[in-house]
């Protein structure tokens, strides 16, 4: 008895907590007419509000933490009312409210109806007859629910099942960027470890276990690699288009599908069970990035040209911003970095071609370590890899001169530069206006040990007891390294020297890779 004494008291509790509304009722005298709400008892009656519609001549009544003896549903009163035609009731149980909503006729048109209490129990909100005929009584515990639950549970279950894919596709997308051209096939479970595709001139086959013997084909809209896909003989068989020979990538449950190409509009095609979805990015040309949204907006309108709507918020009919970002593509300029420095003619360096001075903007042609092949002012020449640094690797006290000598980029040295692919010559600027930058990781940048990618193999000591390799920084003139087997660097360590090479040992993303840089040849080539 003791014991569950706390449980009775906690139940009593939560239940005085809560109001409970029995009936509504409705009724008129030779006065007016009015609505009843009556509630179990005068302790705990709720917060209510009152609400109304012009536009759907709807009367919506809301209670706090109030339960309602009659079910959810649609209650239909009287079509030809000119008072209550209906009443449909729900509950909102993230925020605790009963709403019934009243499908009224001319006689109810405002919110401002006078409620009163009616003993000590009953909200009771008037309205006057101005002269006019009543109507009948009803009482909402008389007339049936209409049942909608099930319907939408029908609904739901005519959709299990169905898939505009071919059986065991999840999904594919098509995605086109300024470097690649890609096709990702999502299967609906793991490919087995050791599949090899079947290449011949026009397809790509996959032996899956456990796979249909033959579907219909499905194209791939936009794919440059792809005619379309289908299960042939219990194979997986997408078919190529004429002289294509992609670079194939399986991983897990996907099979991804690359092939290079010239840059071009930003593009991506993606199929899901259920329905598909397309989107192309706004690209101009040579303008700056919008400051604000509301700019962006006139610029994409000033650019969709005659016949071409933009799209909209079905509900609001505005245009909106909360997933939008503009891109706009710029040359991944290089800049010199240095007071002064030499263009020359070769990797042999010679005579200078002539000076370059610090903002000075370089287009790169070619890596030559310890040299880049540049083009500036229509020259092409030879500048050394630590005089220069791409734009958006510049410091913060590097941008600043740049902005007080008036060299920087018209889109601004603070756009954000996102590379597709490896392909130097062309980056992707992009402004989230004051949003967080969607490509920036949450997580804060390691900064233990050196970090190899700004380092070049100069030279090595070797010894068979204790070889020793030197590495110049390319982004600090002067600055050089010696390193021995076993020394970290950021992500990892030496794991071995060799009289031309060192290997390193890295750990990315829980990744474990190895990467070997070479010392350069007379001719600037690894060797």
């Amino acid at each position: 008895m003791n014991r569950n004494l706390p449980i009775i008291l906690i139940f009593l509790a939560i239940f005085a907590n809560s109001a409970t509304l029995q009936d509504v009722r409705f009724s008129c005298n030779s006065a007016k007419c009015s609505l009843e709400f009556p509630f179990r008892g005068e302790q705990g009656l709720p917060d209510y509000f009152q609400k109304f519609d012009s536009a759907k001549h709807i009367l919506q009544v809301a209670f706090s933490k109030t339960e309602f003896k009659l079910k959810d549903g649609n209650y239909n009163i009287d079509s030809l009312s000119s008072w209550i035609k209906s009443a449909k009731v729900s509950n909102d149980k993230a925020k605790n409210l009963l709403y019934i909503n009243f499908k009224c006729g001319d006689e109810i048109s405002s919110d401002r109806n006078v409620v009163e209490l009616r003993n000590k129990t009953n909200f009771v909100m008037s309205f006057n007859l101005n002269g006019k005929n009543s109507t009948k009584s009803w009482t909402l515990a008389n007339i049936k629910a209409e049942e909608k639950i099930a319907e939408k549970t029908n609904e739901k279950s005519v959709l299990e099942g169905f898939s505009i894919l071919p059986p065991h596709i999840a999904g594919v997308t098509v995605q086109r960027n300024s470097a690649w051209d890609e096709l990702l096939i999502i299967l609906d479970s793991q490919l087995p470890k050791q599949l090899k595709p079947e290449i011949t001139d026009s397809s790509v086959s996959f032996a899956v276990p456990n796979a249909p013997e033959h579907s219909m084909v499905f194209q791939t809209a936009n794919s440059e690699i792809s005619k379309g896909f289908a299960w042939s003989e219990g194979k997986l068989t997408i078919y190529l288009k004429d002289s294509i020979s992609p670079a194939i990538l399986l991983n897990k449950n996907r099979i991804l599908l690359q092939i290079p190409t010239t840059a071009g509009k930003l593009s991506n095609w993606k199929v899901l069970p259920t329905g598909l979805s397309s989107n192309e990015y706004y690209l101009p040309s040579n303008e700056q990035l919008a400051v604000k949204s509301a700019e962006f907006a006139q610029k994409v309108d000033k650019n969709s040209g005659a016949g071409k709507k933009l799209v909209t918020d079905k509900k609001t009919g505005e245009f909106s911003f909360a997933n939008t970002i503009q891109v706009k593509r710029s040359d991944a300029s290089y800049i010199v970095t240095e007071d002064i420095t030499s263009l020359f003619p070769s990797a042999a360096e010679g005579r200078p071609l002539e000076a370059l001075e610090f903002g000075d903007r370089l287009r790169i042609l070619k890596k030559q370590p310890p040299f880049y092949k540049v083009s500036f002012n229509n020259r092409e020449g030879f500048v050394y890899q630590r005089d220069v640094l791409p734009e958006a690797d510049l410091t913060t006290s590097q941008k600043d001169k740049l902005r007080r000598l008036k060299k920087e980029s018209p889109g601004g040295v603070d756009s954000i530069a996102a590379k597709f692919g490896w392909k130097d010559d062309d980056k992707i600027t992009y402004s989230s206006y004051g949003f967080r930058d969607p490509f920036i990781e949450v997580r804060g940048l390691e900064n233990d040990g050196i970090n190899i990618d700004n380092l070049t193999l100069v030279g090595v000591v070797f010894e068979n007891e204790m070889p020793m390799a030197v590495l110049s920084d390319n982004k600090t003139r002067g600055l050089s390294h010696t390193l021995h087997e076993g020394d970290s660097v950021k992500n990892g360590k030496i794991l071995k020297i060799s009289p031309n090479s060192v290997l390193f040992l890295l750990q990315e993303y829980g990744v474990s890779r190895r990467y070997t840089m070479s010392l350069p040849d007379r001719y600037g080539g690894a060797q």
